[in-house]
């Protein structure tokens, strides 16, 4: 899936993976700007910190030097990522490719997993909620929403999953209150229940 851009002084076969975010250092010119930005994921609620120590001095055995211990946990994340659709289209050219870029890149952002750990852990699990917000002027990263860390008592229904997808929704409606600015879609897919399917209802 390539497309021809201007761009740098030069026309170039621009693939999607570069016109979202430059990867393709080797044939992209200066001048081209990235359509796609994604944040560092964060946990929403509390996470016992474990501790992981190389040892510099072991120079006989060429494998794995950690000393101490590394905590076993399963954490709810919180991801985000951003796509301007009107950049992507002027860096690819087409309308067309442009659509399959955007979503071919929604699928995969939905599906990827953190690498870390993989081995150990094998986290391979799908993701509780998945919204989708189309704005016309900006794009609203609702981190702020976990600023408090989500809790769980022993007697409540819900779980964390569940009490997140509550407070981004909380999140959204408050940003929207605040700012006046409404956005043009914003959409949620979970099989989660009501309250996950809620999450961009105010």
């Amino acid at each position: 899936m390539r497309a021809l851009c201007w761009g740098g002084g030069l026309l170039l076969s621009l693939g999607v993976d570069a016109g979202l975010a430059k990867r393709d250092t080797a044939v992209v010119a200066d001048g081209v700007v990235v359509a796609q930005q994604t944040a560092r994921l964060v946990d929403t609620h509390p996470e016992p910190q474990s501790r992981e120590v190389v040892d510099d001095e072991n120079t006989e055995n060429t494998g794995a030097g950690m000393i101490g211990t590394v905590g076993f946990n399963s954490a709810t994340l919180y991801r985000y990522a951003t796509l301007g659709i009107h950049q992507l289209e002027e860096n690819l050219g087409d309308a067309d490719t442009t659509d399959d870029g955007a979503r071919l890149f929604l699928d995969a952002f939905a599906r990827s997993m953190p690498t870390g750990h993989t081995n150990s852990y094998a986290h391979r699990t799908r993701p509780s909620l998945v919204a989708v917000v189309v704005r016309a002027d900006q794009p609203v990263n609702l981190v702020s929403a976990f600023e408090n860390p989500v809790s769980v008592r022993e007697d409540d229904r819900g779980g964390i999953a569940e009490k997140s997808a509550r407070r981004l929704a909380e999140e959204h409606g408050r940003a929207v209150r605040q700012w006046g600015d409404e956005p043009v879609l914003a959409a949620g897919a979970s099989g989660g229940g009501p309250a996950h399917a809620g999450m961009v209802r105010d």
